[in-house]
């Protein structure tokens, strides 16, 4: 989920000192971008390696893919907010920075990425949308334009969550774009100063689910961590119309071709 590489921090000295000197901007959303980054600069370089190292050893042993949530990455001077895709042999096959920024990111000093990245895994071609990306069609529009038949989504629902505000963003996406979406989300008690909750899910085009409405799988959802499992067929995608273009007016394209050309 969306701020993985962050969770090791509580285990490192005078963290909680630390948390402190942010906390009480924190509490109102606007955090202090000096303290907030001097903060996160002191360990920055010793959480990566312990969450690339983690998630590269875990995608080695299990000879799978991982999609390694997202994490406050410093490229540089450039805080960013990354995700990296890991692959079978536990090599890094790519990252891909966060897009869209909210007001709290943009007050910490967290840049922009302007670039949608695709990336070929054994699942099939595959992007990813941090957080709030996954509310913006365009991002989700470019990454199909791309290619990509899968789009992972890690995310962190913060405020007053509901079933409705934790489908919303990707399943729409998947929707406007008939891919396969899967979703999870960050739950629990982070150590960080705050508790998240929300479900895990896989979203697919409305054809393709039982239940009608995108929903191929899905947690309960809450404070408690929980897997979620489900095999996806890339070769159904194709068989799925467009919802957008199967509907057909031969009247009123009689009517108003000419004004169209």
């Amino acid at each position: 989920p969306q701020y993985t590489g962050l969770l090791p921090a509580s285990f490192l000295p005078q963290f909680e000192q630390m948390l402190a000197s942010v906390r009480p901007r924190l509490d109102t959303g606007l955090p202090d971008p000096v303290t907030f980054g001097e903060c996160l600069s002191y360990f920055s370089d010793v959480l990566y390696d312990a969450y690339a190292l983690t998630m590269a050893a875990l995608a080695q042993r299990h000879n799978i893919c991982i999609m390694a949530g997202s994490t406050l990455y410093f490229a540089g001077q450039h805080l960013r907010h990354r995700a990296f895709l890991f692959g079978r042999d536990g090599e890094l096959l790519g990252y891909q920075d966060k897009l869209s920024l909210t007001t709290f990111e943009q007050s910490v000093g967290l840049e922009a990425e302007s670039e949608v990245k695709v990336f070929s895994t054994p699942a099939g071609s595959a992007a990813m949308l941090l957080g709030g990306d996954a509310d913006y069609f365009e991002i989700a529009r470019a990454a199909a334009s791309l290619g990509a038949r899968l789009l992972l989504h890690p995310t962190a629902l913060t405020g007053e969550y509901t079933s409705v505000r934790a489908a919303l963003g990707l399943n729409m996406r998947v929707q406007e774009n008939r891919l396969w979406g899967v979703q999870s989300t960050l739950c629990g008690d982070t150590g960080l100063g705050f508790a998240a909750e929300g479900p895990a899910a896989v979203f697919g085009p409305v054809a393709l689910s039982h239940t009608q409405n995108g929903t191929i799988a899905r947690t309960r959802g809450g404070f408690e961590a929980e897997v979620l499992c489900t095999t996806l067929d890339m070769e159904r995608l194709v068989r799925v119309q467009n919802p957008y273009i199967q509907d057909r007016n031969p009247a009123f394209m009689e009517a108003y071709i000419d004004r169209l050309l």
